[in-house]
């Protein structure tokens, strides 16, 4: 029997899944509850949104939208979930909100070691715009990753 999966704005009572999510994707850094309940209650910039499957939450992205540009500010997947496509979801469950929100330009900061995340994002689109040296601590490299375009653009079998 097939679990369905459900994509959807995050609410405030949320807050404390993301943040137990975060603590096993992010141990160096991870975001409280406390963070979290502001990015969904009160940043007016930014949309939490979140893959849940029976009442657990699998993934989550955050993302801050201004102006023409969206900047993807986290974006986490279970463990236990990586490899089934479900951060291609996600992606694209930000590529409409973008869309939605006149978002021209996707913005993002990924670990330079983290060659998956890299891989996804080029798949999707992405690509490397620079290098922050030491933006994740002493000799941990982020990459600056940009897309700009529509999504169906990646994908061609979307194209008719």
């Amino acid at each position: 029997m097939a679990v369905e999966l459900v994509i959807r704005r995050a609410e405030y009572r949320d807050a404390p899944k993301i943040a137990a999510l975060e603590e096993d994707c992010f141990p160096d850094h991870p975001w409280t509850a406390d963070m979290i309940r502001h990015e969904i209650e009160y940043n007016e910039l930014v949309q939490v949104i979140v893959a849940e499957s029976e009442g657990k939450i699998l993934g989550y992205e955050s993302a801050q939208f201004l102006l023409d540009e969206c900047d993807l500010r986290r974006i986490a997947v279970a463990p236990e979930q990586r490899r089934q496509k479900l951060g291609t979801i996600l992606l694209d469950a930000l590529f409409r909100v973008a869309e939605e929100q006149g978002a021209q330009m996707i913005t993002l900061e990924v670990d330079a070691e983290n060659l998956a995340a890299i891989g996804l994002y080029q798949k999707e689109g992405f690509q490397v715009n620079g290098r922050r040296p030491d933006y994740y601590g002493k000799d941990k490299d982020a990459l600056l990753m940009i897309r700009i375009g529509d999504p169906s653009e990646v994908h061609p079998e979307v194209q008719s």
